[in-house]
């Protein structure tokens, strides 16, 4: 478990740490870069960002974009108000100047953007970069557009200089114009003016939960080694019993198992006393039979009690015997004898 979170850890860190690299370089390009960004997250959407980072291409060709391409550093607008709130806010502020490519003066180029065929079938610098959607497209072609790109100064000599004209740029960076003119050579080459890859928005919110997935992971790591660091102390702490506390132990086991001896002797003892003896269960049979004589006794009397009760006054009893039979309680002459006697 923690070296699975560990390794997910590790994967998650590396891909972060490319996008954020990728996304310093593209915040790194000057003062008025900046200052523009922020002015679009204020109030200017329309600016679309420095030309360069709009748009990506194999690390192959990093050195001839960057040469033949002047205009990477340059701003793309949406529009021609957009581009005039930019100079204002730069001459407002004494940010210095800046160019900026408006995107609804290139739409004339849009069939000219289409492939064509070139000598030797050397590519397009246009057709080899990967804009970060199509809108963008045309202010690539208006900074690029026919330049080709040859292996090596030979080819390119070839190429530049045949029947028809065409501006070509070398791997190296060396680049002929179609007015014939031949630029390159110096001790550094041009590069970096573009990136491999683009920081879309979709990446920055990639990167901002990776960010959130990364700290919830390392967290889990955090919680993981701590469970097994306790885990680890508890199994410790049981390895590391001297011979004076497993011989405590062992008498502490002995102890418990006389005392449930005594325990069970004592349980016997009281069970045997609880016990009658012989002549104590005939004298509980005599007890008995004699209480259910007293119960037997006890409801003839309350019986006779009930009838007294029921029986008539006393001066009703000259009657009874005259007419043979208590009329009241229908009783017999004889009941009622028996009842006064009694």
């Amino acid at each position: 478990m923690e070296e699975k979170l560990a390794r997910e850890i590790m994967v998650k860190r590396g891909r972060l740490e490319e996008l954020r690299a990728e996304s310093e370089s593209q915040k790194s390009r000057g003062v008025v870069h900046q200052h523009m960004t922020r002015l679009k997250e204020e109030k200017l959407p329309g600016i679309l960002g420095r030309l360069g980072d709009l748009g990506s291409i194999d690390k192959k060709y990093d050195v001839a974009i960057s040469t033949a391409c002047g205009a990477l550093d340059n701003i793309v607008v949406d529009c021609e108000a957009t581009g005039h709130a930019c100079v204002d806010y730069l001459r407002d502020h004494s940010l210095g100047r800046a160019t900026f490519i408006m995107l609804d003066k290139q739409a004339h180029l849009a069939s000219r953007m289409k492939p064509i065929k070139t000598p030797e079938n050397a590519p397009r610098l246009f057709d080899l970069l990967k804009p970060v959607n199509e809108e963008i497209r045309p202010a690539f072609y208006y900074a690029l557009r026919d330049t080709l790109v040859a292996e090596n100064i030979d080819q390119a000599s070839r190429i530049a200089y045949g029947e028809t004209r065409w501006r070509v740029v070398t791997l190296k960076g060396e680049v002929i114009e179609t007015a014939g003119t031949m630029s390159g050579g110096g001790g550094r080459m041009l590069s970096g003016g573009m990136a491999s890859s683009v920081i879309t928005d979709k990446e920055r919110t990639e990167m901002k939960k990776l960010q959130e997935l990364l700290e919830k992971k390392a967290a889990e790591l955090n919680a993981v080694r701590l469970e097994k660091q306790q885990v680890e102390q508890r199994v410790e702490s049981v390895l590391t019993l001297t011979d004076s506390d497993v011989a405590k132990l062992e008498m502490d086991i002995k102890a418990n198992k006389d005392r449930q001896g005594y325990l069970q002797e004592s349980l016997q003892q009281v069970k045997s006393k609880l016990s009658l003896t012989d002549e104590e269960e005939q004298r509980k049979a005599e007890l008995e039979r004699g209480i259910a004589a007293k119960q037997k006794q006890y409801a003839k009397i309350k019986h006779d009690n009930e009838a007294l009760e029921v029986c008539p006054p006393f001066y009703f009893v000259a009657q009874c015997f005259v007419s043979a039979r208590c009329l009241p309680c229908q009783w017999w002459p004889t009941a009622m004898l028996n009842t006064l006697q009694g």
